[in-house]
């Protein structure tokens, strides 16, 4: 017995000697757990788990895709372990009708996503749903365009603002006058999809049409009856969060229902999320918060600070969601820093 105590490590003695003079025990199952009462640390309680989760938003990836980038924020979203991923829309480039583009499209995104790690919710944009023959396929692949779920008791509402589906040929005639511009520009967008969506900002800027006019949102009336039932289904959910593509409270007109879903909003807690615009910004309307993201690897339209490549981290706890915002070149692993110039989110 005498031979064991005196083999017994320094650091052992001591361990035993602060329980013996403080009376402090280990409880067995406490998450947190120190020998001593007093510690180098603040008197912060720690993050209650308990009803707290983080998910994370991705924004459009094309209108002009740039390589690498849409694939290092998958990378980045594999180091940072949300609990899911969801989109705000423009997953493929789209504005087209040919089947066997369509397919190489959805397949060159299926084979990115399959890379991640934990779910990912699709949302439908402009560039996915651009004409009959993609709902018709979008529908094929993944159901309705519009839908709903509940994690942890918050609410998910994910909206179609392309229902019904615009046409190319209608939106290049509200910009060019000749027809056979407007040709043109149908080949463009299939040919060079990057180089069109400049030439379509360009004209946008020199006719300062508003861009509600020129790529309207359009919810059906069918969807907002259906998410005004989901909301009232769901009246106890503790918070609930609205995804879109299209900036819905932007794009005001006569075949956009999103004034009747944001009245069945009132009186809930809810934050809003939507892409569309290549442009960062967020606001404030009556009390609750509507972003609209950047990019993540979509073409930038205009230059200034929301011109960013990014990836929206959602902490949602018992106060409700809090947004931060991660570049898409901020994140790096174990291996340390690489030189990936050209996945950066700098402008």
């Amino acid at each position: 017995m005498s031979i064991a105590i005196k083999l017994r490590p320094w650091w052992f003695t001591a361990l035993t000697a602060a329980y013996l003079l403080t009376g402090t025990t280990i409880a067995t199952g406490q998450v947190y757990q120190s020998p001593v009462d007093a510690t180098p640390a603040t008197a912060k309680p720690f993050a209650d788990a308990a009803d707290s989760f983080r998910f994370a938003i991705v924004s459009d990836r094309t209108g002009g895709a740039r390589p690498g980038v849409f694939e290092r924020a998958i990378d980045e979203l594999n180091l940072l372990r949300p609990e899911f991923v969801i989109s705000v829309g423009d997953l493929v480039e789209g504005y087209m009708k040919d089947p066997a583009v369509l397919a190489r499209q959805w397949r060159e995104f299926d084979d990115m996503i399959a890379r991640l790690d934990m779910r990912f919710f699709q949302v439908a944009g402009n560039h996915d749903l651009s004409n009959e023959t993609m709902l018709a396929n979008w529908k094929k692949r993944a159901g309705s365009p519009y839908y709903s779920f509940v994690y942890k008791d918050v609410l998910f509402l994910v909206l179609d603002t392309d229902d019904p589906p615009i046409s190319s040929h209608n939106i290049l005639s509200r910009l060019f006058s000749e027809p056979g511009t407007v040709a043109e520009m149908e080949q463009l967008l299939e040919s060079d999809p990057q180089r069109a969506d400049k030439l379509i900002t360009a004209q946008i800027e020199k006719l300062k049409m508003p861009a509600d006019e020129v790529i309207p949102a359009t919810i059906s009336e069918k969807q907002a009856d259906w998410a005004r039932q989901t909301l009232e289904a769901h009246r106890d959910a503790r918070w609930t969060i609205v995804l879109m593509h299209k900036p819905a409270w932007l794009y005001r007109n006569s075949n956009s229902h999103f004034t009747a879903i944001q009245s069945a909003l009132a009186g809930r807690p809810y934050t809003v999320f939507a892409g569309h615009e290549h442009y960062y910004q967020h606001e404030m309307i009556d009390g609750h918060d509507y972003f609209r993201l950047g990019t993540t690897g979509g073409d930038w339209m205009r230059k200034g600070p929301g011109s960013v490549d990014h990836i929206a981290w959602v902490t949602v706890d018992k106060n409700g969601p809090r947004v931060a915002n991660i570049r898409v070149d901020g994140v790096f692993g174990a291996e340390g820093p690489t030189d990936n110039s050209d996945a950066s989110g700098s402008n």
